[in-house]
């Protein structure tokens, strides 16, 4: 099995139940620890070694506010790690956060993500049902605003109200010089 098919497998069932996973590549091998508990002040050699981190707040077997706590509390325990990284953007090793059903964690404390993250050589890529969902918590505060005009690449998988499709086809049809 190569390192990818290992890779893939472990993911899968790393977080079974919820909770933390922690992979790293060696040589030709893909070493998985699974934890309950995460050491936060590990998260500045994780970033700087290009490990991987998982971390499964399922909303069904955490319920709805325990899912939203450990979801926001990890994400902003990474994030005092980001932007602790030292070095600058040539000698920082790249890293890749994913955020699934991001906006249930939307907040004003998470616009960092979109705001600075780029700086500190991470990559982040989130998932939403629809914009809607990403103004739906504080309207006023703008978020989606934030969060598309800093995000370069946008990808729709179909289906959305009109006012939806709307937008998506003015986006698309936009060309932009870099």
């Amino acid at each position: 099995m190569g390192k990818t098919e290992e890779f893939k497998r472990a993911a899968m069932c790393a977080t079974d139940g919820g909770g933390c996973a922690h992979f790293f590549v060696t040589g030709n091998y893909v070493n998985r620890e699974r934890y309950n508990w995460i050491l936060f002040n590990e998260g500045i050699y994780t970033l700087a070694n290009g490990e991987v981190t998982f971390v499964c707040t399922r909303r069904g077997d955490l319920g709805r506010v325990s899912h939203k706590a450990f979801g926001l509390f990890f994400i902003l325990s990474m994030q005092n790690s980001v932007l602790r990284r030292i070095g600058n953007e040539n000698s920082r090793i790249p890293n890749f956060l994913y955020i699934d059903e991001f906006p249930d964690f939307i907040c004003k404390d998470t616009e960092a993500i979109f705001t600075l993250y780029r700086k500190y050589k991470v990559a982040t890529v989130i998932t939403a049902q629809n914009l809607a969902q990403l103004e739906a918590n504080v309207p006023e505060m703008k978020y989606k605003d934030t969060i598309l005009s800093n995000c370069a690449s946008k990808i729709f998988v179909g289906n959305g109200t009109p006012t939806e499709l709307e937008w998506w086809e003015k986006e698309f049809l936009l060309k932009r010089e870099w």
